[in-house]
């Protein structure tokens, strides 16, 4: 069995996981019926690249929600709701159509988006295909991502999203990281972390707060971490392990860990020296591979 983190098993779960998707859309529209869009009006929807009713639907969805949208200017509102009534103008609405998408909330913006790529419309340049090609993706892998997306940003958000669903195989871009590690959730900057997408000498901990910074040095440079610093991370495996090279008493846990099964082999298998030392040597190495 293939761990997810192998590249190989990544792309066939992507592919999978798209083929899903897909099937699930096609089950939905044969169980919705015919479309309550008329074939005269379906054909002029036609000229601007929306395939089928069910497209249609859902570009008069998106139209119906800019159009309400406040701070619309009057003359995107009049060529929006020509469209809505059935008479979308070729050279006019796209620009429209962005403005008045402009002023709707991120979720709207993306849920309008996934309805549209679903449909097969595609009104977007080539850097917005391929950014949608991520956002409308259920897993997100390299394959779907697509090799011009290794050079393509669409600002920090979408570099951010682009490395997280890539597990750090494409990298926030150093001119954005500064940014970027101020704002990210702390969950995410974790993500990048175990995904080898963060390394040490990019130093996110100097860019958050006191406590999510001193956790972020723990996990990327433990060694500059001092046992103060652990107790208030409550980072047992350091105070464990601090613990038991210092040949203090480990209080026992249930079930027994590492230090536990150690501190035990020690009691019985190890000699002190003329100097009342133990057999450091041993002991730190054991330490460090338990570590």
């Amino acid at each position: 069995m293939y761990e997810m983190t192998d590249p190989v098993a990544a792309r066939q779960a992507a592919r999978a996981a798209e083929r899903e998707r897909l099937k699930r859309a096609r089950e939905r529209r044969e169980s919705q019926g015919s479309s309550s869009v008329n074939s005269f009006v379906q054909r002029k929807w036609r000229w601007l690249g929306v395939g089928d009713g069910e497209a249609v639907e859902a570009v008069l969805a998106m139209l119906t929600e800019a159009v309400a949208a406040t701070g619309l200017p009057e003359a995107e509102r009049v060529i929006l709701m020509q469209a809505i009534g059935g008479g979308p103008d070729r050279d006019s609405l796209l620009p429209a159509v962005r403005m008045g998408l402009g002023l709707l909330p991120p979720e709207s913006v993306l849920g309008h988006l996934r309805s549209l790529w679903a449909g097969g419309v595609r009104w977007l340049n080539e850097p917005g295909l391929e950014r949608c090609r991520v956002l409308c993706s259920t897993a997100p892998s390299l394959q779907l991502v697509g090799k011009r997306s290794h050079a393509l940003s669409g600002g920090p958000a979408f570099s951010l999203f682009a490395t997280a669903c890539t597990r750090g195989a494409i990298p926030v871009p150093n001119r954005f990281l500064d940014e970027l590690l101020e704002r990210a959730p702390l969950s995410v900057i974790d993500d990048l972390v175990d995904h080898g997408g963060l390394m040490p000498e990019d130093a996110p901990w100097t860019r958050r707060d006191e406590q999510e910074g001193l956790y972020l040095r723990a996990r990327l440079a433990p060694a500059t971490v001092s046992g103060e610093q652990a107790e208030r991370l409550a980072w047992q495996a350091y105070l464990r392990r601090q613990s038991f090279l210092g040949d203090d008493d480990l209080a026992r846990q249930e079930p027994d860990d590492v230090w536990d099964l150690l501190a035990v082999r020690r009691r019985h298998g190890w000699r002190r020296d003329g100097r009342g030392r133990a057999r450091r040597g041993t002991a730190a190495a054991a330490a460090d591979r338990a570590s």
